[in-house]
């Protein structure tokens, strides 16, 4: 895994024998730790796709995707921190700009996809964490936040749902249009539904 150099240095530097790891760790926080909202974002069925359709078509998919959902993120004040294939990594200042961001997004996939063949969809489905992580530059993040968001976005959610965390829920208070359903995991978490009436449909 590359790591930032600086980082780098300091993870050698706390690895030495003796090293005051105590000091070392508030450096490390000190330089690089952030409160961020992290989000992941997954394609429904990209893998099977990619074996029945061959890898140009399914890269043109994510292309496609992308191109919907970038100038979303933007606008919310968003960055694409990483991509792996059709999984995205994205970072928000709030879980507020990222939930919007991720709301709007779904709108747009889910308006592309209407009246299009399953194997051409291109809507995902998102996790999204809140709270205190190691942003590296414009690299990666990590913390505990970033693991449990990318099991949402990544393992739990399908095509148009959007997951969050606990302490994304504590962060976002009431949100208008929507409620917040708990649901089963390893740690606390919850699924975005539409209020009755409410923008858009489950």
């Amino acid at each position: 895994m590359p790591i930032n150099e600086s980082l780098g240095a300091l993870m050698r530097a706390r690895l030495a024998p003796g090293a005051d790891e105590a000091t070392i760790d508030r450096w490390i926080r000190d330089e690089f730790e952030q409160e961020l909202c992290v989000v992941f974002t997954d394609m429904e069925s990209f893998s099977s796709r990619s074996v029945k359709g061959g890898i140009i078509s399914a890269v043109s998919l994510v292309f496609e995707q992308r191109e919907i959902s970038d100038p979303v993120v933007e606008a919310h004040g968003g960055k694409v921190l990483k991509s792996i294939g059709d999984s995205l990594l994205l970072v928000f200042p709030t879980p507020a700009q990222g939930l919007a961001a991720l709301l709007e997004m779904r709108e747009r996939l889910a308006a592309h996809d209407r009246g299009l063949p399953l194997d051409r969809h291109v809507s995902v489905g998102a996790g999204l964490g809140f709270g205190p992580v190691l942003r590296v530059a414009d690299e990666d993040v990590f913390g505990v936040e970033v693991n449990h968001a990318s099991r949402l976005g990544e393992d739990t959610a399908k095509a148009g749902e959007i997951y969050v965390t606990g302490p994304a829920r504590a962060g976002l208070g009431e949100v208008e249009g929507v409620r917040f359903e708990r649901v089963e995991a390893p740690f606390e978490a919850y699924r975005v539904r539409p209020l009755a009436g409410g923008p858009w449909t489950p």
